[in-house]
């Protein structure tokens, strides 16, 4: 157990995966109760996608160019089954599967153990984190981030935008793209290397993005 909570605070961004708006759900309380413990949340869901969750941007998908350390699946186990083969189809990327009481079965773990996949199951994350009082060694900066969606207008163009970290939004639109400065740097999506194509030689990235929202 010690191995695993100094691998938890070795963490930079922990990805919640099924994160919810519903205030009574787990996946929400998680965020609230990490807060200023120094890891960058991702929460993952696709009908809440360019929506915030305590200020952190929702993605709709996994982005596995970018590398996740850690999956935690707030899901039903044939949800975190069938999300486990599409990873294992899609990419060669193996994160840290941490799975929340009541998303593994038998399936579930038999499917993670023969893929050779690290995981662990049976505990709830949050209990861990607050009973040990875990912190991230390492904390990252306090990224921006932008979301591409389509335009309000439907006139087939994208409109795109910049926030500042912890700002609160509700996105309407169909979101094309979503992530923070540090996704807009390291994605291979093809909305974010369009982005740093377009990044004058006297600017930054982050100036990048600021300029082409306004």
């Amino acid at each position: 157990m010690q191995e695993l909570n100094r691998f938890v605070q070795e963490l930079q961004s922990i990805h919640i995966v099924g994160a919810s708006l519903k205030s009574e759900r787990p996946s929400n309380r998680a965020f609230i109760d990490t807060a200023g413990r120094g890891w960058r949340m991702v929460p993952v869901h696709s009908n809440y996608a360019g929506s915030t969750l305590s200020g952190w941007p929702i993605r709709q998908h996994c982005d596995f160019t970018t590398s996740p350390e850690i999956l935690v699946f707030f899901l039903s186990p044939s949800a975190s089954l069938s999300l486990l083969k599409s990873i294992l189809l899609q990419t060669d990327s193996r994160p840290f599967i941490w799975l929340q009481p009541g998303a593994e079965n038998e399936d579930v773990t038999t499917f993670l153990n023969n893929a050779s996949w690290p995981y662990s199951s049976e505990q709830c994350l949050v209990v861990n984190i607050i009973e040990n009082d875990l912190k991230c060694s390492n904390p990252l900066p306090e990224y921006p981030w932008f979301l591409q969606t389509t335009s309000p207008e439907m006139d087939g163009c994208s409109k795109w935008q910049r926030f500042e970290f912890g700002e609160e939004f509700v996105n309407h639109n169909q979101v094309e793209w979503i992530g923070d400065l540090s996704d807009l740097e390291q994605s291979e999506d093809v909305i974010p290397r369009y982005i740093r194509n377009l990044q004058a030689d006297d600017e930054s990235l982050y100036q990048t993005g600021v300029r082409l929202s306004n």
